[in-house]
């Protein structure tokens, strides 16, 4: 047995010895930027080291399909190096002495041709890592890269009435989508009588699709004639359908108002047949006038229609009415009243309490001191405005209106109006619906008017407004003859003088008639001396 565990051992001491000295082992892991990436896409492989193993040179061989992958540079990123190289097949680094080193390695950049076969692709490699104590075991995980399509679908055709196929241009796959109906386009409208349709067409194969658009409810009746004291009826222009409804009266007219003592009557008409029925308005209640006092007991009243009279006991308050002197019990609906007296003064007032009545509780005098409880609102007279303490009437605040122009008639604080007229600045502004004045004080219309028009207008003068002489009509148009006196008036009658004539007359008022004249006789006298002249210069000749 000894010799058997002896011939064991020595033999495991062969197989040590006949192995390599490996100092230790560590792993290398191979990644990439995307594990899926298209035709044209850059790709960044890097190479780690996990371990952290004390090493003085390493480097790794990568295994890849360079029909698909084009190496476009790299880098050593092993922090320290004193010499390393990067290039398509891999990379080599060295240190001056031992190192722990891990984390990235090494970098490349690859770029996937635009040729690439679609699929997957695997990226693996050999490490080799040395130490100063010999040679380190290392392991290498490679990884997958997926080349995909960034497809281009073209080419769509329908192939159901549900779907179409589009094929990929490049890669040449082909995808079935649902059909990409658009709003549509009615090409019948629906009526109240008749289905209309509407075309639906696909965006993306431009397959075509039509729809049923149902009879619509949209009747268009004519309009509604009465049918009976009940309803009217119409008929659908379209479908020729009836449409009977009750009739839709308004508040109606009223003929003859209602009284206490007799019914009234109102005219109701249709809004929309314009059919009319005459209403009862039921009898209207009295109009009684106020109550007043008969006797102790009772007070009447009358109505002041039909002068029906009621008489009824006073509706005497429970509580003791007063006013400022005395406390009374009184009727509350009307004047009458009894058992009047004197107020009876409890203590005075001082600053926390008031003097009250210790029989009806009113107050007689506000406690001295107490701060003013104002009432909404504002009081006000012919001068200014106030509110009064709702606890001693006191008036408080105090204050003269306030107007912003001399004719405001309104003050701007309270609801006080006062007479304040505008003062016109005198210049007439007119035009030919009517003329007004400019307030000095505001800047508003004043003296507001139409046009008061004047004496008729003639052949010398026009028409114009009494107020402000506004023309309203123009002279009258006025023609004489050639002859002396003779004319004639646009009214077309022909006038020997102008005395005949009132419109020549009130056009020539100003030139005096007896010039006229007078030029008219030495015309005549000088016709008549030129006769005679001439007719004794004939005979004279005869002689001779």
């Amino acid at each position: 047995m000894k010799k058997f565990i002896l011939s064991l051992f020595a033999l495991m001491l062969l197989f040590c010895l006949a192995l390599p000295a490996y100092a230790a082992s560590a792993q290398m892991h191979i990644g990439v930027s995307s594990g899926t990436v298209s035709r044209g896409d850059n790709v960044t492989v890097t190479v780690k080291l996990s371990n952290g193993s004390a090493v003085s040179n390493g480097g790794i061989v990568l295994k890849y399909d360079s029909s698909i992958l084009s190496y476009e540079g790299g880098s050593c990123n092993v922090s320290g190096a004193a010499t390393s190289n990067v290039n398509s097949g891999g990379g080599v680094f060295a240190l001056e002495t031992d190192k722990a080193v891990s984390g990235t390695i090494f970098t490349f950049k690859f770029k996937v041709k635009s040729d690439a076969k679609f699929g997957s692709t695997s990226i693996s490699g050999s490490g080799n890592l040395d130490s100063a104590a010999g040679k380190i075991s290392c392991s290498v995980s490679g990884t997958t890269l997926t080349i995909s399509c960034r497809h281009d679908f073209k080419n769509c055709t329908k192939v159901s009435d549900s779907q179409h196929e589009s094929t990929c241009s490049i890669c040449g796959e082909k995808k079935k989508e649902n059909h990409t109906w658009d709003a549509g386009t009615v090409i019948k409208a629906a009526t109240c009588k008749e289905t209309g349709s509407k075309k639906f067409v696909c965006s993306g194969c431009k397959a075509e699709k039509s729809e049923v658009l149902e009879k619509t409810n949209d009747h268009k009746y004519s309009s509604y004639a009465n049918l009976n004291d009940k309803s009217h009826t119409a008929v659908c222009t379209v479908c020729q359908v009836k449409s009977t409804l009750n009739h839709n009266w308004n508040k109606g007219k009223v003929n003859k108002a209602a009284t206490c003592q007799e019914t009234g009557s109102k005219t109701l008409t249709c809004k929309n047949c314009s059919a009319t029925k005459e209403d009862i308005i039921p009898k209207a209640a009295h109009s009684f006038t106020p109550w007043e006092s008969v006797d102790e007991n009772s007070h009447t009243h009358s109505c002041t229609v039909c002068k029906k009279e009621e008489t009824k006991s006073h509706n005497l308050a429970k509580e003791l009415l007063h006013n400022e002197t005395v406390h009374f019990t009184g009727c509350k609906d009307c004047n009458f009243t009894k058992d009047s007296q004197d107020h009876v003064p409890g203590p005075a007032a001082t600053a926390t309490t008031d003097q009250i009545c210790t029989v009806c509780n009113r107050v007689l005098q506000i406690r001295t001191d107490h701060e003013h409880e104002l009432n909404e609102g504002w009081m006000y007279d012919s001068k200014g405005h106030w509110n009064n303490c709702s606890l001693c009437d006191q008036k408080c605040n105090y204050t003269e209106h306030t107007y912003e122009t001399n004719c405001q008639s309104q003050c701007t604080i309270c609801s006080a109006e006062r007479t304040a007229p505008h003062d016109p600045d005198g210049n007439w502004i007119t035009d030919p619906q009517g003329h007004w004045q400019i307030c000095k004080s505001c800047g508003e219309k004043a003296m507001t008017g139409s046009h008061t028009p004047g004496a008729a207008a003639t052949a010398a003068t026009p028409q114009l407004c009494t107020d402000c002489a506004y023309e309203l009509a123009p002279a009258l148009p006025h023609e004489h003859f050639d002859g002396a006196h003779s004319h004639i008036c646009e009214c077309g009658e022909t006038y020997e003088s102008d005395e005949d004539c009132p419109i020549c007359r009130e056009a020539r008022k100003d030139f005096p008639w007896w010039i006229l004249c007078i030029a008219e006789a030495v015309i005549f006298a000088g016709a008549a001396g030129a006769y005679f002249y001439l007719k004794r210069k004939k005979e004279a000749a005869q002689l001779l």
